[in-house]
């Protein structure tokens, strides 16, 4: 029997409120990654990753996309694609992506259920950050490594406090997946091997770690993820794809790659300090549409992180005088640290990109949460009152400015019906509605499959017609303007464009015309044509011809 009184007894119900607020910050995590996927992008690029994966099985498929630098990726993204396809539309991928992100970063800072007392605020932090939620829900390849640098932080935290062969299983596919969804992502993989191999070293002779497996089972794990990646991914693309040429292309000679590796390693605090303040940036919807207040409130937001760098020093120094410190924080901060201080150097060593000169921010942002994990994981980790107590109150900024700016650009770009077309391009939740009607109308009126359906949505991207013919060599007529909404139409309404397989479509003779609200109707739309305004998009119906 219970004793009376007891389930009032104060500990109880303290443990009690804190899983109804743990509960509650979930459900509000999920209410706004639904929010940001309303505004996603799903351009040509994403939309063709999820088309190729949908037709993995159906159809060669031995590239991905090509890069900025004309090189087509492997099909790591397209097999990405072929995972997420069984969701029944693009709003629900941008869903699962983001709540993939804020999952990856919950298993980092809360490797065991009793460390989320100690480590809430830096979760906070990482669900809270405005990069981490607009980034999440969208297909690039260069934002997967943002999850993805989480998971191995995780994976190795785990091995470090227990060793496993699933750990091992774990970091495999990391590193064979990096480079195979984006060839930047070889720095990673290289990476992830270096920190691997001192993780494990670490955990054996330092830590005296045992294992109950065997190295025979060590490559017994790995060598099936090795094959599968050469026969499905990178046998494929050698047969199609000159490595020489890929070599030929990668930059600067090896002396000037050299000479760039040591001013990465040395200029790191400076280009890190960029990261603390880039502000909305690199944000598709991070432009003229968005009020001031919303820069104002990443301004701020980056501030608390700024200052939580003197929070982070004075945790060090507590730590070199050996204070007692929670070791979970300390050792994903130590790894996360290694990621950075190694990817930086490295990228212009292989010849990628100038990170440290502020080269593709896109792909430089992936160290962002990490950056955050260790400012905020560290003085948390300190059993020093006024250092966990000012971290707390930069959490508190930090999450409230970043929150509300989120919210504002989310807002904004929903509320806009004005004429500014931005590298967000319209929000995914108009762009699903113009399909939604399409596809009842066209089954109203017809029992036919194909629909003839035209987009003149080039926009800013002029180069699109172009770079689809580059793409024609491998995928013929698939990178053709308006690709989301035609793997909208296949995925939920089990209807083909008409003018599927063509790049150069002939508009014309469509029924259906998408096209901007905010500019005139194509030239050759009927005067009498019947016009229908999903938000910023147009949908011109007109007779066939």
């Amino acid at each position: 029997m219970v004793a009376r009184g007891a389930c009032y007894d104060p500990a109880t119900m303290k443990k009690h409120l804190a899983a109804i607020v743990f509960v509650a910050g979930c459900l509000l995590l999920i209410a706004d990654r639904v929010a940001w996927a309303s505004v996603s992008q799903w351009r040509e690029d994403q939309a063709l990753s999820m088309w190729l994966g949908s037709h993995f099985f159906s159809q060669p498929t031995p590239v991905g996309l090509l890069n900025s630098v004309g090189i087509p990726n492997p099909n790591g993204i397209a097999i990405v694609g072929l995972l997420l396809s069984p969701l029944p539309g693009l709003f629900a991928v941008s869903i699962f992506l983001g709540c993939v992100s804020a999952a990856a970063a919950f298993v980092v800072v809360v490797p065991e259920r009793k460390e989320l007392r100690r480590m809430w605020p830096a979760l906070v932090v990482l669900w809270s950050s405005i990069h981490l939620r607009g980034l999440g829900v969208e297909l690039w390849g260069q934002w997967l490594m943002i999850p993805m640098d989480l998971l191995f932080i995780a994976a190795s935290v785990a091995y470090l406090r227990r060793p496993r062969l699933v750990h091992w299983g774990i970091v495999g596919v990391l590193i064979f997946a990096a480079p195979a969804i984006y060839l930047a992502g070889l720095v990673n993989a290289v990476v992830f091997a270096m920190v691997w191999i001192a993780v494990v070293l670490y955990a054996k002779l330092r830590l005296r770690r045992e294992v109950t497996f065997r190295w025979f089972h060590v490559a017994a794990t790995l060598l099936p993820i090795a094959v599968t990646a050469f026969f499905v991914t990178w046998l494929p693309y050698l047969r199609v794809v000159s490595m020489q040429g890929v070599v030929h292309r990668v930059g600067l000679p090896f002396g000037q790659r050299l000479k760039e590796s040591f001013l990465a390693l040395v200029t790191m605090p400076a280009a890190l300090g960029d990261l603390l303040r880039c502000g909305l940036a690199p944000l598709l919807q991070a432009d003229d549409i968005v009020r001031p207040a919303a820069f104002a409130l990443a301004a701020l937001s980056g501030l608390a992180a700024s200052i939580q760098v003197i929070v982070l020093a004075v945790a060090a120094v507590l730590v070199i005088k050996r204070k007692h410190a929670n070791g979970s924080g300390l050792e994903a901060s130590v790894i996360a640290a290694l990621l950075i201080v190694l990817s930086f150097p490295l990228s212009p060593l292989l010849g990628g990109f100038l990170w440290h000169r502020g080269e593709r921010l896109d792909q430089s942002i992936q160290f962002l949460p990490l950056l955050l994990l260790i400012l905020f994981s560290v003085p948390l980790s300190i059993d020093h009152a006024m250092v966990r107590r000012t971290t707390i109150v930069l959490v508190v900024l930090f999450g409230v400015t970043s929150t509300m700016a989120g919210l504002i650009v989310v807002n904004d770009h929903l509320q806009y019906r004005g004429p500014i077309l931005s590298q967000a391009d319209v929000p995914l939740i108009q762009k699903t509605a113009a399909v939604r009607w399409i596809a009842n109308d066209w089954r109203a009126r017809s029992h036919s499959r194909p629909v003839p359906v035209a987009y003149e949505l080039v926009g800013i991207w002029r180069f699109l017609p172009a770079y689809g013919k580059l793409v024609s060599r491998w995928y013929p007529g698939q990178m053709s303007i308006g690709r989301a909404f035609d793997y909208e139409l296949l995925r939920q309404y089990g209807l083909a464009n008409a003018y599927e397989g063509l790049v150069d479509r002939p508009n014309q003779q469509a029924r259906y015309v998408v096209s901007y609200a905010f500019m005139p109707p194509p030239s050759y739309v009927s005067a009498n044509a019947s016009e229908h305004l999903f938000g910023r998009l147009r949908v011109s119906v007109q007779e066939r011809r």
